[in-house]
């Protein structure tokens, strides 16, 4: 279920990037964790966007999503919320929205890499 509900997230973002609507993205979370070995009981995927210049509504549509600003003290710039349906369950997915200072820092480097 998750697999299959992460290639379903992956393929959307990268829609998304292709038509400029986000920068980059990057497994967080839980469930990166299990990928990289380490188990780890999770019910949902995080990932952690960078937007770049894009804007937060349009990458809602594109998805599907609800976006949440965050506050003008917040770390965050906001989270995206979707679920996905995958082998008749529901999957929740945030994306995490980084503010630009720190998404250059946090999403530098970031490795592709997945097999099932």
């Amino acid at each position: 279920m998750f697999p299959e509900a992460l290639t379903q997230a992956v393929e959307r973002l990268d829609k998304a990037r292709e038509k400029r609507l986000l920068q980059s993205y990057a497994l967080v979370g839980g469930f990166a964790a299990s990928v990289w070995g380490l188990a780890r009981a999770t019910q949902d995927i995080d990932l952690a966007v960078a937007l770049g210049t894009a804007e937060p509504k349009a990458l809602a549509a594109h998805l599907d999503a609800m976006y949440q600003p965050g506050g003008t003290d917040d770390p965050l710039r906001g989270v995206f919320r979707l679920v996905l349906k995958c082998a008749g369950q529901d999957v929740p997915v945030q994306l995490i929205v980084l503010q630009p200072k720190w998404a250059d820092v946090a999403l530098r480097g970031v490795v592709v890499r997945c097999q099932w």
